[in-house]
């Protein structure tokens, strides 16, 4: 079971918003461009994305990922990272990837958590090796997140 809670406070809100990454097309980069302009930054203190794909996946199947499925992460990296410190984005939560990795990228300060391992074959074959993962578990886990507003504090808790 997922649980999420996300107790908003009036004097800082959060902005939790999904990425359309399942079809990797140029016309949903207008929409996340739309969203992020339409706010106003220095009233939110916590900026999350959601999305399916990571933008940094190391474990993979390396048949698909050298017959194109690396192109996925790379697409991301390239048309919505750069704008990830424009928008404060502070956190970006992923699947895709069958087993659970943590770590902040020291190019966009990101911190980026994959936790797809709640069900399907785990994925236990390193195709690429970025450097920045702090944790890595090859195990089926499930996530609680937890936001402290009121203290400026975002908790992350997966269990196995």
């Amino acid at each position: 079971q997922y649980q999420l809670l996300f107790p908003i406070q009036q004097e800082n809100p959060l902005s939790l918003n999904i990425l359309q990454t399942l079809h990797l097309e140029d016309r949903y980069e207008a929409d996340f461009h739309d969203v992020y302009r339409s706010r106003n930054d220095s009233e939110t203190t916590m900026n999350i994305i959601l999305s399916h794909i990571p933008a940094y996946v190391e474990y993979w199947d390396p048949i698909t990922w050298k017959n194109g499925e690396k192109k996925w992460g790379a697409f991301i990296r390239e048309r919505y990272e750069p704008y990830f410190s424009r928008y404060n984005i502070n956190l970006m939560i992923s699947g895709h990837q069958h087993n659970y990795q943590r770590g902040t990228s020291p190019k966009s300060n990101v911190t980026y958590i994959i936790t797809g391992g709640a069900g399907g074959e785990l994925d236990d074959q390193q195709v690429e090796n970025y450097g920045f993962y702090e944790k890595t578990h090859i195990t089926h886990h499930y996530g609680i997140l937890t936001c402290h507003l009121n203290k400026k504090e975002i908790q992350w808790e997966a269990y196995t």
